[in-house]
């Protein structure tokens, strides 16, 4: 993630690092091919997606120059539907357009909560959070630079589209009040959409290629906390990957793998409501701490259960120094539960 020359039509892409950090492809014989998980499984989909298997998922981030029509012409149908179940959807406006590179938004307008225009608007000095929404998004200002440069040297500043929201909430605007962000509630879920082209459209604070926005960076992260994560860990660490395996609703597995350099020691928190699972789930719980294929230290972990969470206490896997494929060593946790 940042070795391939991209273009500005592709820069987006930048943001999977969020998802998983210090990730490397440089060469074929380092642990970097290994990363954390810090928002647990996270999968790339495809527009051909049916609806049914998009409900799996509580949020839906889209990146680069995706065209609603390009698969399937009913995608957008399905999109709405989603989010009018309780999704959440992330974008920026160029996504909404079809395979002609046409912003034609009648049909999406009522979607959205706002009318868009072709006119482009350039943005100036810093983007500031104003207004309280349901994701926590922090009011503060984020310094943009004047000029954003792509990876062939290509260099543009930094622009919007005209938008007048009609039901939608503008969150952020740039100095002269342009909006940059806005948020409409459909149905039971939410769209969040930039008024930019794409997402790295926005610049950071030095324009250079390859640089993430840091009021991106928040809002995606904002966005993909909203609902409760099924499985997360404490302390939080980026090197440490984690996912969860399920058997119907009495049954689970977890593995929890340490990528990087420091032993991990904490908790592993399952929100058995957003998992899945039974509300009973917890009662019989054992598990494996393996350091290389022949090291391997049974355990019968304590645990706490608080409201919907129940809280498997003092997992300690030790950390990885060397610099290799790291399953030679898989120093990692299996926890059953049932």
């Amino acid at each position: 993630l940042g070795h391939h020359p991209y273009g500005k039509e592709d820069m987006d892409y930048v943001y999977l690092s969020l998802f998983y950090p210090d990730f490397s492809d440089n060469a074929a014989l380092t642990k970097m091919l290994w990363t954390g998980t810090p928002y647990g499984a996270v999968d790339i989909i495809y527009p051909g997606m049916k609806l049914e298997d998009m409900e799996r998922y509580n949020s839906i981030i889209f990146f680069g120059y995706n065209r609603m029509d390009s698969v399937r012409a009913d995608f957008i149908n399905d999109l709405m539907k989603y989010v009018r179940d309780g999704g959440v959807v992330l974008l920026s406006i160029d996504q909404l357009k079809g395979v002609k590179d046409e912003l034609n938004l009648d049909n999406s307008e009522n979607f959205i909560g706002t009318k868009a225009f072709p006119d482009k608007m350039e943005i100036k000095d810093y983007i500031e959070v104003t207004e309280e929404t349901p994701f926590r998004i922090d009011k503060k200002r984020y310094s943009i630079a004047p000029i954003r440069e792509f990876y062939r040297g290509e260099k543009e500043n930094p622009w919007v589209y005209k938008v007048t929201p009609v039901e939608a909430k503008v969150i952020a605007r740039d100095s002269r009040g342009i909006p940059i962000l806005l948020y409409n509630k459909y149905g039971k879920g939410y769209i969040i959409f930039f008024t930019s082209p794409t997402l790295s459209m926005i610049s950071g604070e030095k324009g250079k290629p390859f640089e993430r926005s840091k009021f991106v960076e928040d809002i995606i992260d904002k966005v993909c906390r909203y609902k409760d994560i099924p499985v997360e860990i404490s302390p939080k660490n980026d090197n440490v990957e984690f996912l969860l395996s399920r058997k119907g609703d009495k049954e689970a597995t977890i593995f929890i793998m340490n990528h990087g350099p420091d032993r991990w020691q904490g908790d592993i928190i399952i929100n058995v409501k957003e998992a899945g699972l039974s509300e009973g789930i917890g009662k019989n719980i054992s598990g494996k701490i393996v350091k290389g294929y022949e090291n391997i230290k049974e355990i019968t972990p304590e645990t706490e259960k608080i409201r919907d969470n129940l809280i498997i206490k003092g997992i300690d896997i030790e950390g990885d120094t060397a610099d290799s494929p790291a399953f030679i060593r898989a120093n990692f946790a299996l926890i059953n539960i049932r």
